[in-house]
């Protein structure tokens, strides 16, 4: 083989001479071959592992564990999965980035394999730190026994009874006042009707 002689640009075939072509040449038979898969992809596809979780921090007290999940799951794939699985996550509205899961103290990246993680088939253990949800629904941990609390309701009383009896000027009272003394013409009377009313506003 080699190369052509130099020869003027009209002894050359150009794009528009395509179509005078008689054969595009040899077509070659299809190879059919199987090509191996690597064997430790194969396995990791397959394989899964029991997850635990164990939260550490307030507002959300909680310990479960996740079974069956493949270890090419990421991180951010095992938040969603733990989020749907715990009643009290979801309806809080607590979202992967709220979430933050801990081998030890080492936090675990959203984009990090199971199988990063995983030497052994032994469950994986995981401490969470969990975020109060911004602007999302309020966290359902409160206690139930806060509600119907004396105690809450006699701090709250006081507070809302000040707000009201605030949006009612002096002036406004004195008004009152000599209402209540051109009715009764007693002056006692209409101050101690006075007080009254103002305690059950």
């Amino acid at each position: 083989m080699q190369l052509s002689k130099n020869e003027s640009l009209d002894k050359f075939n150009s794009t528009q001479d395509y179509n005078n072509l008689s054969s595009l040449g040899p077509s070659l038979p299809k190879c059919n071959y199987k090509f191996p898969e690597p064997q430790n992809v194969t396995k990791a596809a397959e394989s899964t592992v029991t997850l635990k979780f164990k939260s550490i921090k307030p507002p959300f007290k909680f310990q479960t564990e996740l079974s069956n999940i493949p270890v090419n799951f990421t991180i951010y794939k095992v938040k969603a999965q733990l989020i749907e699985s715990l009643e009290i996550l979801h309806n809080a509205g607590v979202t992967a980035k709220d979430l933050k899961l801990m081998i030890k103290s080492k936090v675990a990246q959203d984009a990090a394999a199971l199988s990063s993680l995983v030497n052994t088939e032994e469950p994986i253990s995981f401490n969470c730190m969990v975020s109060a949800p911004s602007g999302g629904k309020p966290a359902a941990t409160t206690s139930k026994t806060d509600e119907g609390d004396p105690e809450l309701e006699a701090v709250s009383d006081p507070v809302s009874t000040t707000a009201t009896t605030s949006s009612i000027s002096e002036a406004g009272w004195n008004k009152i006042y000599e209402i209540i003394l051109q009715d009764i013409k007693d002056a006692g009377k209409a101050k101690e009707l006075l007080a009254k009313l103002k305690q059950s506003v």
